[in-house]
């Protein structure tokens, strides 16, 4: 497991981005406070810790968000899942118009990554699953939603990340690694309505 006794629990950051397509200043468009953390990768708010709440950049770490079948985890799980919802704040005559996830995964032998999005709960599609073979891989996701284009009235929406990590046979995966060069990233490009 990489680094694992150094720190004694893996770390994974989710670094919340935005990539704008309009001259909207980026202190006028922020995400909330990740909330509803749920699973056996993020069982409760103790193991997560959220950084740069109500601004453009928001970076979630996770204590345990690992999978390990035959090696060592920090979640002493075979497959570990994690659930949670992100506010974005829509600035008025704006819209969103797309966004893209970047998972930074890591893997000894064999395992796979399975993901849902849900935007105030319609989902943009069914289960995407992602094989995984050893190193370090990231795996993008770009969404696009209707949900978003319905207005330029601003407001408040909720996404929701259903999220899982499985390690094969005699493996280990991570969404994560302990020095922290893995993580998730949230890019969200907004028009001008």
């Amino acid at each position: 497991m990489k680094s694992l006794q150094k720190i004694g629990v893996i770390a994974a950051t989710t670094v919340l981005n935005m990539a704008m397509s309009t001259s909207a200043s980026a202190a006028d468009v922020t995400f909330g406070s990740p909330a509803k953390f749920k699973g056996t990768g993020c069982p409760g708010r103790s193991t997560v810790e959220v950084v740069g709440e109500n601004t453009a950049n928001l970076i979630v770490l996770f204590g345990q968000y690992d999978a390990g079948n035959g090696k060592p985890s920090a979640s002493g799980l075979g497959r570990s899942a994690c659930s949670f919802a992100i506010p974005i704040n829509v600035l008025r005559g704006f819209q969103i118009s797309a966004v893209t996830v970047d998972w930074e995964t890591y893997t000894e032998g064999r395992g796979q990554l399975k993901r849902k999005f849900f935007l105030s709960g319609r989902p943009w599609n069914n289960w995407q699953t992602t094989n995984l073979s050893s190193g370090n891989r990231t795996v993008r996701d770009n969404l696009v939603h209707a949900s978003f284009a319905t207005g330029c009235n601003g407001g408040r929406y909720t996404m929701r990340i259903n999220s899982q990590v499985r390690a094969n046979s005699g493996s280990y995966a991570a969404v994560d690694s302990v020095d922290l060069n893995n993580r998730i990233i949230f890019k969200i490009k907004f028009k001008k309505c």
